[in-house]
């Protein structure tokens, strides 16, 4: 091998080094200043192929980086290669673990766990308490304050078992805490705002609308997807879903004509069928289903939470979509009576504005009224038994007075035909309403115990049985008051034609008229705001 020269002694007393076996090099003149050129790290020459990771291993702080020379150099030396090279490797563990002990965060020593959304946001949850909170807790005063409020609360706050608290904070400051409570049931997939009982099923057959439930629940996962696993069978779901929604907009292909031509012909016979645009496009249910399918091939941990808020985000749709246009039956099932008809006959309109005017637009008062516990967000109006059973009482007692009044009215000596038919009139309305309001107590009582949902449409409001029966007492009271009034009205004027004159009786009838006219003005306006 090939030798390298070094320089020369310095003086006779300094013998001259050995020298070192390298591979061949080419040794020129230097490019650079030798000042700029590190001597504790191997710095490649431009024909070197050898690169070291540090060229000392006198690794002292107090080393000067360029060793003084007394002597001059004739030719530029290579520092570093009298000792061989050395590599110096840091261990980074895979599982992520820090390489020295790092401080527990004081949310997570009383058991909640932070969860980082691809996007940036977080939330919290604690699996001991079954508590989920959008509230940053990685504030100590936060955490002391839903800390407080957890503890010092009775139990009535924690959720029931299979149940999980959402706790929210819904005060505008930073400074006060106004709790916002709901429990969500992953199982039953509803998101309830009053605590409810241990067994689900009991909320499931009071007035809770299910698309309501499933929208409440599918938001509340697309926020949430990291702490819980999908309710089985949602992703089977969401893809036959998509898969409807995509054969849907297959049925307009011209491939199928024929089909496409019974359609149109079922559609002329049928007309209050006329389909639904799907909630998804042919291109987004094509890469939707190539997404939910592809999860199948990857490992849990990889695709769980964009998993979930996948599913969850379809799903959201539907149930947004099932709220304002029903699927089919056998996509929805259990939507039987829940869901409008697309388009109302008119014979149904006509019934129903002959019956409203008859009835002088009082069943429109009793729609949704029988749900005991029902809270008419629009209407401003919460529903409960009391003002229906004061309603009812009302005009059992109203009826009872006109009825024994009519009686009276009838004995009456002078009496002619006319005065007599009119009081015979109001004892059989006044009696029908007796008898109308025990049937509607009745069947109010059933429609407490169980719950029904009635169909109601876009614009005119539906009428049904159950609003016009309960409205019959009223108006078999209001009729009988009418007859009473227009019986004591007759007899009086011709009682009166012997000993009244003529200018006071002009009076009397003018007034009559007057009255009249107002009273079937009112009837009629009445009837009409009722019915928008």
């Amino acid at each position: 091998a090939p030798t390298v020269p070094h320089p020369p002694p310095a003086s006779q007393g300094t013998p001259d080094p050995a020298p070192v076996s390298t591979p061949p090099v080419s040794v020129g003149a230097p490019s650079a200043n030798v000042d700029n050129v590190t001597s504790t790290a191997t710095t490649p020459r431009q024909n070197n192929p050898l690169a070291f990771d540090q060229a000392s291993v006198d690794k002292s702080e107090t080393r000067p980086l360029l060793q003084p020379s007394t002597t001059p150099f004739k030719n530029i030396p290579i520092y570093g290669q009298a000792e061989p090279a050395q590599s110096i490797s840091i261990f980074a563990p895979q599982n992520g673990d820090h390489l020295w002990p790092v401080p527990m965060r004081p949310f997570a020593s009383i058991g909640w766990q932070e969860l980082l959304l691809p996007d940036g946001s977080r939330y919290f949850s604690n699996s001991t308490l079954h508590v989920v909170t959008d509230i940053d807790l990685r504030n100590s005063e936060r955490l002391d304050t839903v800390m407080a409020f957890l503890e010092g609360r009775d139990t009535d706050i924690l959720p029931p078992q299979g149940w999980e608290l959402w706790l929210r904070d819904a005060g505008e400051s930073t400074t006060t805490f106004i709790p916002a409570k709901a429990w969500v049931h992953h199982g039953s997939r509803m998101v309830l705002f009053e605590r409810p009982s241990s067994d689900p099923g009991e909320v499931i057959h009071k007035d809770v609308d299910k698309n309501d439930m499933e929208y409440q629940y599918w938001s509340y996962m697309v926020s949430h997807p990291a702490h819980v696993l999908l309710p089985p069978a949602s992703v089977s779901e969401a893809i036959d879903v998509l898969t409807w929604s995509y054969t849907g907009k297959l049925f307009m292909s011209p491939h199928l004509a024929q089909l496409f031509i019974l359609f149109l012909i079922l559609d002329r016979l049928l007309p209050s069928s006329h389909p639904t645009p799907p909630p998804f496009s042919q291109e987004e249910c094509q890469q939707l289903i190539t997404l939910l399918r592809s999860f199948n091939h990857l490992s849990a941990q990889t695709v769980s939470v964009v998993r979930t808020r996948a599913v969850s985000k379809v799903l959201l749709r539907i149930a947004a979509w099932r709220q304002g246009r029903p699927l089919g039956d056998a996509m929805h099932q259990d939507s039987r009576g829940n869901d409008p008809p697309t388009r109302v006959p008119f014979r149904r309109t006509a019934g129903d504005f002959i019956v409203s005017l008859l009835c002088l637009g009082l069943p429109y008062l009793f729609l949704d009224r029988s749900h005991h516990q029902r809270f008419d967000a629009e209407g401003g109006v919460r529903s409960i038994a009391g003002p229906m059973l004061v309603v009812g009482g009302f005009a059992c007692l109203i009826a009872a007075i006109i009825l024994s009044a009519s009686v009276t009215f009838i004995t009456l000596p002078g009496m002619d035909d006319v005065s007599r038919i009119a009081g015979f009139i109001a004892i059989f309305l006044s009696a029908s309403s007796l008898v109308s309001a025990v049937i509607a107590l009745f069947r109010y009582k059933s429609d407490i115990e169980h719950p029904v949902a009635y169909p109601r449409g876009e614009g005119l409001i539906l009428l049904s049985r159950r609003s016009v029966l309960l409205s019959l007492p009223l108006v078999f009271l209001l009729y009988a008051i009418a007859a009473f009034i227009t019986g004591v009205a007759l007899y009086a004027f011709r009682g009166l034609t012997t000993t009244v004159s003529g200018r006071q009786l002009g009076d009397l009838t003018q007034w009559a008229v007057i009255g009249t006219f107002g009273g079937v003005a009112c009837i009629l306006l009445t009837s009409q705001l009722l019915i928008h």
